[in-house]
């Protein structure tokens, strides 16, 4: 299954003011990310996303597009498929993380002054920690 060759997952709570929603992004190892862009290289990227909506509250939804960042830009250029999740307690997102998304500001806040999330990336062991393990042994 695509979760068997997960090493590790990251998390995190996130408590976001319906005035500053989530940019939009890919969720991809920040740390490696630039190294990999100046030798023209793609993004590592999570193997699954997820989202737990702890209290949706006023926040908007998620929308996630059929794109992904290669070297240089987004893939395809125009997408041609955008899933709109609606924020709501309790719900659990779970998505590839290399897909392009973010948070649509609500247009008329409904009271909460904030969404807050559960979030957790998973992922799987790159080529490149395979061969950094090889010349350690």
């Amino acid at each position: 299954s695509l979760l068997d060759d997960v090493v590790g997952v990251d998390w995190w709570v996130q408590n976001r003011l319906h005035s500053h929603p989530k940019e939009y992004h890919a969720d991809t190892d920040t740390l490696l990310c630039k190294e990999a862009m100046s030798r023209g290289e793609a993004c590592r990227h999570a193997v699954v996303s997820t989202v737990f909506y702890v209290d949706a509250g006023a926040g908007g939804p998620t929308v996630i597009f059929n794109q992904s960042f290669t070297a240089t830009q987004l893939r395809p250029i125009i997408p041609s498929e955008v899933v709109v999740v609606p924020a709501r307690t309790n719900r659990l997102l779970a998505f590839p993380g290399e897909l392009y998304h973010g948070v649509v500001q609500p247009p008329r806040p409904d009271g909460a002054a904030s969404r807050i999330t559960l979030l957790a990336n998973f992922w799987t062991k790159s080529k490149t920690d395979e061969s950094d393990e090889a010349s350690l042994a």
